[in-house]
């Protein structure tokens, strides 16, 4: 994994590096930073930060650590036995980012002024339900100390929005707790770009490519993200790609796209950016699909004229939907009653092919494959 660039706030760039992980945010609540918005002073690339702030019953502020600059203080806010007031923070990962947390993620420095402890800390994140990362961290007392979460196999995969908080509990009434100095450590990982949801050259055969006679090949399984064709039995959508036009759009708002009668005979209008309208059921022309998924006949463009969709007259490579039929239910006879992960027959998916997975099958037979279908 390559490191990441850390972008410091008042504007010096450095980079981290570590054996076990970067700093993906770190605060320090010194006079460098405006700490009424209280804003982190580091931040890695691929993720940003919502807020911190505080949730109990003491209040809390700002107080100077000598030789550090300000510190968060609570007064009064961690009596008794329960968790019930914490610190937090907020991340949000990048689309397209996931976050592995370092075995020893939360590292901050703590201390109370209650003499009466055991002063007690937890540390968790939420993704949804609350997860612990550390338990009975002992705080010891009146002298700043740096504690560290331990964990034997650290949480991976973090997405979107993950909310870690800073619990404390066993203070006096009129103690006070205090954070400084919070650091979250891990690592970003890039996904995978994401699959494209289409339905389109079941076979993967090339049967993909409508051509147009002033412009050339038309591509209905673009491959990107965000991009390529589904057909259903009441409309076609999605975004196609021409090399010489760019992309058409298959489901714009205005005339509300191009539309299936659930018999395979299209209609409607598709729009180009460069092109304009493209008329799915024009005069002398139109567009059908067969019982097997082939698609036939011709669209109409205004300011690029006709577009073919006939196999035959384009060295085969029409274009084609997935439909369910005898090839799919061949496919999932092979794998019957296996079990274990991967197998293209598990349509629920539980890694078992089972009935279960052969009423799912049934569901959609001589229909339209839904998209990216397994079989």
């Amino acid at each position: 994994m390559k490191n990441k660039t850390i972008l410091m706030l008042s504007i010096l760039v450095f980079t981290f590096r570590s054996a076990k992980a970067e700093v993906i945010v770190k605060y320090d609540f010194g006079t460098a930073y405006n700490l009424a918005t209280l804003a982190p002073c580091i931040v890695a690339d691929h993720i940003s930060v919502s807020n911190f702030g505080y949730v109990g019953n003491g209040t809390a502020s700002f107080s100077n650590r000598t030789g550090y600059g300000a510190y968060y203080e609570i007064y009064g806010g961690w009596p008794g036995s329960e968790y019930s007031n914490y610190f937090y923070f907020s991340v949000t990962i990048a689309s397209g980012w996931s976050l592995n947390l370092d075995t020893r993620s939360i590292w901050f420095d703590a201390r109370t002024t209650s003499m009466s402890g055991p002063n007690v800390g937890k540390v968790t994140y939420l993704t949804g339900a609350e997860t612990i990362l550390n338990d009975n961290l002992e705080i010891g007392g009146t002298s700043w100390y740096t504690y560290k979460t331990y964990m034997a196999s650290a949480p991976t995969g973090l997405t979107g929005n993950v909310v870690f908080r800073i619990y404390g509990k066993d203070a006096t009434t009129y103690g006070t707790f205090s954070v400084d100095n919070i650091i979250l450590n891990g690592t970003l990982v890039a996904l995978p770009p994401a699959e494209p949801i289409e339905n389109i050259d079941p076979q993967n055969m090339d049967n993909q490519y409508a051509s147009g006679e002033n412009v050339g090949w038309i591509n209905f399984e673009p491959g990107l993200e965000d991009a390529g064709t589904i057909v259903s039995r009441e409309k076609v959508e999605g975004f196609i790609w021409a090399e010489n036009i760019g992309w058409i759009n298959l489901s714009p708002e205005t005339y509300g796209g191009v539309f299936n009668d659930g018999l395979g005979h299209l209609s409607g209008y598709a729009w180009g950016e460069n092109v304009g309208w493209i008329n799915f059921a024009p005069d002398y022309g139109g567009v059908s699909i067969d019982i097997n998924g082939n698609f036939s006949g011709y669209a109409w463009g205004e300011n690029i004229g006709w577009i073919n969709f006939n196999s035959s007259e384009l060295s085969n490579q029409g274009v084609k939907v997935c439909v369910v039929n005898y090839f799919h239910l061949k496919k999932m006879a092979e794998q019957w009653l296996n079990s274990g992960p991967g197998l293209t027959a598990d349509l629920k998916p539980d890694t078992n092919v089972d009935f279960e997975d052969f009423t799912i099958l049934a569901d959609y037979w001589f229909d339209y494959c839904p998209g990216n279908w397994s079989l």
